[in-house]
């Protein structure tokens, strides 16, 4: 009799224990970089969710990255009845829009894109005085959203070229960035990812506001950028000055 009650809760237990939950780990530009897999209630995914945490923990280098439950296989999600009806107002990434506001870096002027003409050059009325200039190609103007690579539009950075503090104001065909600076409010444009520090995130097992000792030269430093390359800027804690360009072999980190 026993026997056969444990075989009956076991086949009231199965159907709960075969529904599968999924979790992906996503980066700041909601790409999933990871999926983790549990088993059990799909609302929570507890199983699948400390996974992920633990994964965040253990690789600190993966840096931005968030934990989402996904849809379960357990029931069949349902469609949304209210699909959003705003459709995508920047269907191409590099595509300059009629109305938008850009950064021409040939004048180092802010405009408003007002036409373009039969040569497929850009008519622009300039936010200073309301001027209007014609014949402007693509490769003159800057974006002022989106993203390049790792760095986006309104990021904080450091320029290890001029060691200046400055904010990503708007992006370049070819990967190229232009710069509002901090102490002035100047912008510079044509700056590569290779002159631009990012100011968040980790690599290799460091990451920004991180306090270390720069054994090559004994001195207490926090970390400030994160360079392309798997370079640091440090800011140093006895004068304030900044140094950029070192390797972690340079580095202890102080726990």
């Amino acid at each position: 009799m026993k026997l056969f009650v444990l075989l009956v809760l076991l086949a009231m237990s199965l159907p709960a224990l075969s529904q599968t939950c999924y979790v992906d780990m996503v980066d700041r530009y909601n790409r999933v970089v990871r999926s983790f897999t549990g088993f059990g209630d799909p609302n929570s995914c507890l199983e699948g969710m400390k996974q992920c945490r633990k994964a965040i923990r253990f690789e600190p280098q993966l840096g931005g990255v968030d934990c989402l439950r996904a849809n379960s296989q357990q029931p069949t999600p349902q469609p949304n009845p209210y699909p959003n009806p705003q459709p995508n107002p920047y269907p191409m990434p590099n595509q300059i829009m009629i109305g938008e506001t850009v950064f021409n870096i040939s004048n180092s002027r802010y405009a408003v894109v007002v036409a373009q003409d039969y040569s497929a050059k850009y008519v622009l009325r300039y936010n200073d005085n309301n001027a209007t200039g014609t014949g402007w190609d693509r490769s003159d103007l800057a974006l002022l959203r989106g993203c390049e690579r790792d760095l986006c539009v309104n990021d904080q950075i450091f320029n290890v070229s001029n060691s200046r503090y400055a904010v990503v104001a708007g992006i370049q065909l070819g990967g190229k960035f232009v710069l509002k600076y901090s102490d002035n409010g100047a912008t510079g444009s044509g700056w590569a990812r290779e002159d631009v520090a990012i100011m968040k995130g980790c690599q290799q097992g460091l990451c920004v506001g991180t306090r270390v000792i720069n054994v090559s030269n004994r001195r207490y430093a926090v970390i400030r950028a994160l360079q392309s390359g798997n370079r640091f800027v440090l800011g140093y804690e006895d004068n304030g000055a900044t140094g950029s360009g070192w390797s972690i072999t340079d580095l202890a980190p102080i726990r």
